[in-house]
């Protein structure tokens, strides 16, 4: 075994300390079981106000599949929630230098960054006389640069490529058109 394959002895009995060895974090597990409970219950009240066929019976619902589901997953959710409550999960240890580290992490910038871009093809999507190929172009080309996916000729090719061949499959062999 190479010696930069071994932690530092500091390292290992820090993860050791934090109880992090071989098991989630109870927190990391409270914080996601937040999230799913919400987008459960979110999609079933979604999936409840479908409009069904009541003169068929109240089982003919379209709604009931994404109902079940979304129940399901809030259900999930509740059993992590009460897992991570009762490993003391709740108590999240939020401090001002713990807030300051996440802001200042690379990650954040890298997660924000995405979501711009994201947004901004949301918003570019809107506008209808631009080609879809050319928006999915722009989207993936930048997407590339940003996460140094190649020099910018690799990464143009490559996004064009993509959002061509998105478009053609879509378009032409499922007869679905792109914004």
């Amino acid at each position: 075994m190479a010696e930069s394959d071994v932690p530092a002895d500091k390292e290992r009995e820090e993860v050791i300390l934090a109880g992090q060895e071989g098991r989630t974090d109870a927190r990391t597990d409270f914080v996601a079981s937040l999230l799913l409970m919400g987008i459960g219950a979110a999609a079933f009240a979604a999936a409840y106000q479908m409009p069904g066929f009541e003169h068929w019976g109240s089982y003919a619902r379209p709604g009931f599949p994404p109902m079940f589901f979304s129940a399901m997953l809030a259900l999930g959710a509740a059993v992590l929630f009460l897992r991570s409550v009762r490993e003391k999960g709740h108590r999240l240890g939020i401090t001002k230098a713990g807030i300051r580290r996440f802001a200042t992490a690379p990650a954040t910038s890298r997660f924000i960054a995405i979501l711009i871009l994201v947004a901004g093809f949301f918003v570019l999507l809107t506008v209808r006389q631009i080609h879809f190929a050319i928006k999915a172009t722009a989207f993936l080309f930048c997407a590339m640069l940003y996460y140094k996916g190649g020099g910018w000729r690799m990464c143009l090719a490559v996004a064009a490529a993509t959002a061509a061949l998105v478009w053609f499959i879509f378009y032409t062999l499922f007869g679905v058109p792109l914004p």
